[in-house]
């Protein structure tokens, strides 16, 4: 299935058909064309003359490959619209060469685009009227030549449009050749812009912006060519000569006050047919093939009669030409007078503009006086942070020493801490085995097989030598697990919760149980764990309990009840 492409129509002219006409159209109405999904690139021109040319003036040089122009310039890879209107006169021009560049556009173009080449051709005697006409007014100072120099120097385009529609209808196909003959009568709705939108097929619209009267370019009669030919023979400084002819017409021919006097053409009618000949069977084919007219008429003006009467034009008397000169000095004279006073008010206004400059200049001094001062001020503050800064320094310098002799004193304390941890190992493991010894002894007690007084003595010597100094962290930390003093005890039923609570209530608030309380407190507080036991007599009668660390109702639950003790 292919893909339907997008069509480009291509505007290539040709000269003097009212190509500016038609670009400025279309440059002032790219948002409504784009809303008719028709695009028109941006022009090429900047400033001034972005609003005077419209076309795409560098099109000619993407199409011819030359350096730093490109195609995407025009024809962006998203493409806003499926319909494309391009238009450069160039491409129809003489110094193109026609076949290559046609060769050139369906390269570039056909592989994405379906291209359709629009052009108007403009009958051959009015083209070469109008090229001389516009040779002379250009400002161009070698346009001295009459119109037989003009026609016989090589001055003339290549005006053999049957030529030049094959080099573009062998590329492309004349069913993709839109040919308009620049003729009013043959304008749909005789009217130039409306014939170009029919041509591509769009419907006119009432919204469509119409552009003034001096993008039409017309032409002066053959009076004012002949004085502006006579006045090119002064020798006149090129810009203030070109400031003189945009005076000349806009005085004489956009504003209305220079009437045609002499309608006739440029051209006698002798030269005008002779012309039309040489040229009648190329513009038949046209007419033709391109056409579809069996008649071979390509233009329905009628050509001139060489018996018609003609004048050539002189300027004997130079009048004109100084009412020109007079006209032009005068509104020079009050341009520079308005400018003069423009000026004027200008330097006024500068002047007051310098004196409030001036004013914010002495102002801007003070204040940077004063930031002089208070930058003083910092500079002193930062000397005093930096003797302040030099004498933290030198605290810093002492302390680091003393954290020096600090991490000196650490290491020996860690020396003596591992040390002292080796001691503890060994304390640690006589005392396992005192304990293992103490279990073994403890239970041939309770099988009866070693009296009292030899498990006593040995409990003794296990609590003596916890006690030792430095070891009475060691002792506080062997007890608990060594005799659990709470649970020997509470299995006993020597400890009577009514009758410790009730006489001694603080011990209530404790919130553990009375034999807790009592191991852990109540014993050196002196206090009975029951009617049946006189912690205080105990104690009195065993005072070797009492220097050997042990609770005395354990004391006597080990020892005193197997020998009668009370």
């Amino acid at each position: 299935m292919s893909i339907k492409k997008k069509r480009v129509f291509l505007h290539i002219g040709t000269r003097k058909t009212g190509s500016s006409f038609i670009q400025n159209f279309c440059q002032q109405n790219r948002q409504l064309l784009l809303d008719l999904d028709f695009y028109y690139p941006d022009n090429d021109f900047f400033g001034e003359r972005k609003g005077k040319s419209s076309g795409h003036w560098n099109l000619y040089r993407a199409f011819n490959g030359q350096q730093g122009y490109s195609i995407k310039r025009y024809l962006p890879s998203e493409c806003p619209a499926d319909n494309v209107i391009l238009s450069n006169e160039a491409l129809s021009s003489e110094h193109c060469e026609v076949f290559k560049m046609a060769d050139n556009v369906h390269h570039m173009l056909s592989e994405k685009f379906h291209v359709i080449v629009i052009i108007y051709l403009r009958r051959q005697d009015h083209l070469i009227a109008s090229l001389y006409s516009e040779g002379i007014v250009s400002g161009n100072r070698k346009a001295m030549w009459s119109l037989s120099e003009f026609l016989e120097g090589g001055h003339l385009p290549e005006i053999d449009y049957y030529k030049l529609l094959q080099s573009w209808a062998n590329v492309f196909g004349k069913e993709n050749i839109i040919v308009r003959p620049f003729e009013t009568q043959q304008f749909y709705k005789r009217d130039l812009l409306r014939d170009f939108i029919h041509s591509i097929g769009i419907e006119w619209q009432e919204r469509f912006a119409i552009p003034s009267e001096e993008y039409k370019n017309p032409s002066p009669d053959i009076v004012l060519v002949e004085a502006l030919r006579q006045i090119n023979r002064i020798p006149i400084q090129l810009p203030f000569y070109r400031q003189f002819l945009e005076n000349v017409f806009q005085e004489f021919v956009f504003s209305g006050q220079y009437q045609n006097n002499v309608p006739q053409s440029i051209m006698k009618p002798s030269d005008r047919l002779g012309i039309l000949n040489q040229y009648a069977l190329s513009n038949a084919l046209i007419a033709r093939e391109f056409l579809g007219r069996n008649d071979g008429k390509l233009f329905y003006e009628p050509e001139p009669d060489k018996n018609e009467p003609w004048t050539p034009v002189t300027i004997d008397n130079p009048e004109f030409i100084l009412q020109l000169f007079s006209l032009f000095f005068e509104k020079k004279s009050t341009e520079i007078h308005e400018d003069l006073k423009k000026n004027t008010i200008k330097i006024i206004e500068q002047e007051k503009h310098v004196d409030s400059l001036d004013q914010r200049i002495t102002g801007q001094e003070k204040h940077i006086d004063s930031l002089d001062q208070r930058i003083t001020g910092q500079e002193k503050h930062i000397d005093s942070l930096d003797q302040r800064i030099t004498g933290q320094e030198k605290h810093i310098d002492s302390l680091d020493q003393r954290i020096t002799g600090q991490e000196k004193h650490i290491d020996s304390l860690d020396q003596r801490i591992t040390g002292q941890e080796k001691q503890i190992d060994r304390y640690e493991q006589l005392i396992a085995k005192q304990e293992e010894q103490y279990k073994v002894l403890f239970k041939r007690q309770q099988e009866g097989q070693l009296t009292q007084n030899l498990l006593y003595r040995h409990i003794l010597s296990v609590y003596r030598l916890a006690r030792k100094s430095p070891w009475k962290r060691l002792y506080r930390f062997l007890r608990s697990p060594i005799l659990n003093e709470a649970k020997v005890i509470r299995n006993t039923g020597l400890v009577d919760p009514h009758f410790y609570f009730s006489n001694y209530p603080q011990s209530i608030t404790a919130g553990i149980t009375a034999a807790e309380h009592y191991v852990r407190y109540g014993a050196q507080q002196g206090n009975n764990p029951s009617a049946e036991f006189n912690t205080q007599q105990y104690l009195a009668q065993y005072p070797e309990t009492a220097h050997a660390g042990i609770n005395p109702l354990v004391h006597f639950i080990l020892t005193g009840q197997n020998i009668s003790r009370k």
